[in-house]
C-alpha cells in the first residue's frame, strides 16, 4: 500500500505547489550560474529572505540536496533513491546526463525519467517542511495562473518528443514508488490492481505521471474507505486507467471541477461516473502500437539492460536463449 493525499495550493506569494516545482527544476538547472534570477515562490518556501538575493536561494538549494536522504525503510534499488542520486551527481558534481548513464549502467532516457520523479518527491519535501509564516489560505488559489504554467511545461515536453510512447505499467510503477516516500495530509493508499504488462500510450510518460497524480490528489478528500484502488488495460483498442474508490452515499462530488481541475493529455479524455457508494475516475488514451524485437542472448543483465532502454516506447523485448548446439 502507498500513501497519496491533496496539497493545498495558492498562485500567490507563495504560490501553489505546482508553481515550486517548476521553479525548483529551474533553479536547480541555474544552481551554479551568478546571474539567475530566482522565482519569487523560492524565497518563502525555502526560508529565505529576498533581501539576501539568489545567492540564499542557491545556497538553501544545494543544503537541501547535500542533507536530503529518504526513508531507512526504503530499499536502496527503489527508482526514486537511484534517481535522487543522478540528481546529486548533476547538481552537486556537475555532471551531465551521459556520464550519469556511463556511471549508472542505464540510458539517457532512464535517467532523465528518474531525475524528474527525484525533484518531483524533493519538491514535495521541501514544500511540506516549508515555514508557517510561508503558508496561505486555499481560498486564495488562482487557477488559471497554475494551469497556464503547467500548460507551458507540457508544450515544452510535447515540442521535445513529439512522437513520444508510454509504458503505462511502468509510469503506474514509478507513481506507486512515489508515494512510498511522500506523506500527505489525507493519508489514502494507492492499491494496484490488475495492471495489464504491455500497454503502451501514444503520450509523454512525464505528462501521464502528472495526471494520475494530480486525480488521485484530486480524488482522495472525497474517499471514505481511504484507499484508492488503480486499474489499467486495453478496451477496445483504447487504453484506460481507471481510480476507484468509496464514498458517502449521501455526500455531493463535484466531478465537472474534479476532471477540470486535470492536465490531460493530448488525444486524451477523461469522465468520472457515480454509483451509489463508488466513484470511478476513467483515464482514456490512444494506445500506440508495439513492434516486437526478439533478443538471443544468455546474458540476463544484457536482456534486462535492453528493456530498460527501450522502456516506454514502441518497441516489446522477447527474450529467448542462445542454443550454441545449433
Amino acid at each position: 500500500m502507498t500513501e497519496f493525499g491533496q496539497t493545498s495550493d495558492s498562485a500567490s506569494s507563495p504560490g501553489s505547489f505546482d508553481e515550486f516545482e517548476l521553479a525548483l527544476r529551474d533553479a536547480l538547472l541555474h544552481l551554479r550560474d551568478p546571474e539567475f534570477a530566482p522565482s519569487g515562490i523560492l524565497y518563502p518556501v525555502l526560508g529565505c529572505s529576498s533581501q539576501e538575493g539568489p545567492g540564499s536561494v542557491q545556497t538553501a538549494l544545494i543544503a537541501a540536496l547535500e542533507s536530503f536522504t529518504l526513508a531507512s525503510d526504503v530499499p536502496p534499488d527503489n527508482r526514486v533513491v537511484q534517481g535522487l542520486r543522478s540528481v546529486q551527481r548533476r547538481y552537486l558534481l556537475g555532471l551531465t546526463q551521459e556520464e550519469i548513464a556511463d556511471v549508472m549502467h542505464v540510458s539517457v532516457r532512464s535517467v532523465h525519467r528518474m531525475q524528474r520523479e527525484a525533484t518531483y518527491v524533493l519538491a514535495q519535501h521541501l514544500w511540506q517542511r516549508r515555514p508557517r509564516s510561508a503558508e496561505l489560505s486555499e481560498a486564495g488559489v488562482q487557477a488559471s495562473d497554475w494551469r497556464s504554467q503547467t500548460d507551458l511545461e507540457l508544450a515544452a515536453l510535447r515540442a521535445e518528443e513529439p512522437n513520444a510512447m508510454t509504458g503505462v505499467k511502468e509510469v503506474i510503477d514509478g507513481v506507486l514508488e512515489l508515494a512510498t516516500v511522500l506523506a500527505t495530509a489525507h493519508g489514502v493508499s494507492l492499491n494496484p490492481r490488475p495492471i495489464a504488462v504491455d500497454l503502451t500510450a501514444a503520450t509523454h510518460p512525464a505528462v501521464l505521471r502528472q495526471t494520475i497524480i494530480t486525480a488521485v490528489k484530486q480524488l482522495a478528500p472525497h474517499i471514505t474507505s481511504k484507499q484508492i484502488d488503480i486499474y489499467a488495460q486495453m478496451e477496445d483498442g483504447v487504453v484506460r486507467i481507471t481510480l476507484t474508490g468509496a464514498v458517502d452515499e449521501q455526500r455531493d462530488i463535484p466531478g465537472h471541477d474534479l476532471v477540470n481541475s486535470l492536465i490531460v493529455p493530448t488525444g486524451a479524455s477523461v469522465e468520472i461516473q457515480r454509483r451509489r457508494t463508488r466513484v470511478f475516475l476513467q483515464i482514456s488514451l490512444p494506445s500506440a502500437g508495439e513492434r516486437v524485437v526478439l533478443v538471443i542472448e544468455d546474458n540476463p543483465d544484457m536482456v534486462h539492460f535492453y528493456r530498460r532502454c527501450t522502456a516506454g516506447t514502441t518497441y516489446r523485448i522477447v527474450h529467448t536463449p542462445a542454443r550454441p548446439d545449433l
